[in-house]
């Protein structure tokens, strides 16, 4: 899958590092993607952006309201009081350390564990003798918890550059995913 690199303005944009970028970044962490094709590293990097734009809200606002990402963004000032201009490099950075966690298998989005009644599962135990089944669904008006990845996250945590990072690392049923 190919990735359209966020530019100013693009309305198309799928994701915030090119192939090349993303590859430049595993290299010099020593991070292996050897035998991963450009088309599953291309789908990994759409997919970490679009996982990033989910978990956090950003401080500032979208220049453009036609632009398919959250950046680049206006009024956007880091911790240290700098106006962040284009696409911060811990933007880029974050996305990379989550593609390269999708593309080695781990889902940033899975789906949450349900049972035959619809109803999601916090846990389960089973027991084979002499049989025993102990099942806990999580609450009725409880949300789903988006997985954290906290060497990814800090990375624009640190920089100041989310509005609001949920503490438990999930979004519950009425709260807004992104400002």
């Amino acid at each position: 899958m190919a990735v359209t690199v966020t530019t100013y303005p693009d309305p198309d944009a799928t994701g915030y590092v090119s192939v090349a970028e993303f590859k430049a970044y595993c290299d010099q962490r020593l991070k292996a993607y050897a035998g991963k094709t450009d088309d599953q590293i291309g789908a990994s990097i759409n997919e970490g952006s679009e996982y990033m734009e989910l978990r956090f809200q950003f401080v500032g606002y979208r220049k453009e309201k036609e632009q398919s990402r959250e950046w680049p963004r206006s009024e956007a000032w880091d911790e240290r009081g700098d106006l962040v201009e284009g696409v911060p490099q811990a933007v880029k950075d974050a996305c990379c350390e989550y593609a390269f966690r999708r593309l080695n298998g781990i889902a940033l989005l899975p789906d949450p564990e349900r049972d035959d009644s619809g109803r999601s599962l916090k846990s389960k135990e089973e027991k084979v003798g002499p049989l025993a089944t102990k099942v806990e669904y999580e609450a009725a008006s409880g949300g789903y918890e988006l997985p954290v990845f906290p060497s990814a996250d800090r990375i624009l945590v640190r920089r100041g550059l989310v509005r609001q990072a949920p503490a438990s690392g999930g979004i519950s049923v009425g709260e807004v995913a992104r400002g």
